[in-house]
């Protein structure tokens, strides 16, 4: 994989260079120091993959991914810190793939954090690939129907999402009108510093109100909370709570235990969707869910940038519908009459 750093710290890409330097099959092409100089390095080399940093002189990193996608289309994974994540997100509305963290010393010599690292640079630019359409087809796999019909009113709904997530759950939430009738429980799996920017850049896009959510927090219509980094989101009698247990399969929030959480609150009146991400996050609730009667929407393999954790509840049986990203919410709009 030919790759183009794009980051103004000189020690940020020294650092991305010894680490993906020891990588087989990875190859750093280029490297800028401003967004400027990224956007006519991309159009000389047309690297497979682009890491761009969002704070940069010159030009920042939205801009710069605004033009390159313009231009020519590039898959870019953008870097930055919690203090501006609201920021990183605005340039996946400009293009980009995805935002990660941008890695520190102490994350360099994490094993378990090169090894996600380079599971995202290579799904990323797979998927980048397919999607500007410079990679072999997956096949169309617009969504089929699984073990259930078009599905049943509901009075809550839940969605899980992983890597690739964010831009999925912007594109669903966006197709859902602000009078939506029922409430929503979104677990986004999420770096810490990271979500109060993530749920603040989804009610941009959304006429449903949407906000981090907060102990005993009423469920209402047309309105989506989101987990907190730092615990579970789990509901009783009608309200939101916060669960600092500890994570469930590595993860904190876990959509599982979401997903488990709901079900014993709503039953057969429940309704969930399992977006894009590395795992199997969610497949053990998705099934419960179809279990209990309620009513499970799972994300196409051609339209996700991760199959790992739709996949898995497909193989449960898990998947009242297994559709693609566009079709999702205005199925979810038919179920619940809106």
């Amino acid at each position: 994989m030919r790759l183009l750093l794009v980051d103004d710290s000189m020690l940020v890409r020294s650092m991305m260079k010894s680490l993906i330097g020891e990588w087989e099959g990875f190859d750093i092409i280029g490297e800028a120091s401003n967004g400027a100089a990224g956007v006519e390095m991309a159009a000389r080399l047309k690297p497979d993959l682009i890491l761009m940093d969002v704070n940069m002189p010159v030009m920042n990193g939205i801009e710069a991914t605004r033009q390159i996608m313009e231009s020519a289309p590039l898959p870019i994974i953008v870097f930055t810190s919690e203090d501006v994540s609201k920021i990183g997100y605005d340039a996946i509305s400009a293009g980009a793939l995805e935002v990660v963290p941008k890695p520190d010393i102490t994350k360099m010599n994490d094993p378990v954090f090169t090894k996600g690292f380079r599971n995202v640079l290579n799904h990323v630019a797979r998927f980048g690939a397919l999607k500007i359409g410079t990679g072999p087809s997956r096949g169309v796999n617009r969504g089929n129907s699984g073990v259930g019909g078009i599905g049943k009113p509901f009075d809550l709904l839940v969605i899980g999402a992983s890597t690739g997530g964010p831009s999925a759950v912007r594109k669903v939430l966006s197709d859902l009108p602000g009078n939506f009738p029922v409430p929503i429980l979104l677990s986004q799996h999420i770096e810490l510093g990271f979500d109060q920017g993530y749920a603040d850049w989804l009610d941009e896009a959304t006429d449903l109100k949407v906000s981090l959510a907060g102990e005993s927090q009423k469920l209402t219509g047309g309105t989506v909370l989101v987990a907190r980094a730092t615990h579970h989101l789990v509901c009783s009698r009608g309200a939101a709570l916060l669960d600092d247990g500890p994570a469930i399969a590595n993860q904190k929030p876990s959509i599982d235990r979401m997903f488990l959480s709901a079900l014993e609150e709503y039953g057969s009146r429940l309704a969930g969707v399992l977006l894009t991400g590395m795992g199997q996050d969610g497949a053990k609730g998705c099934k419960a869910i179809v279990d209990k009667g309620g009513t499970t929407l799972v994300q196409n393999q051609a339209s996700s940038m991760i199959f790992g954790m739709p996949k898995a509840a497909i193989e449960l049986g898990g998947a009242s519908r297994v559709l693609s990203l566009e079709e999702i919410g205005p199925v979810l709009r038919r179920m619940a009459g809106v």
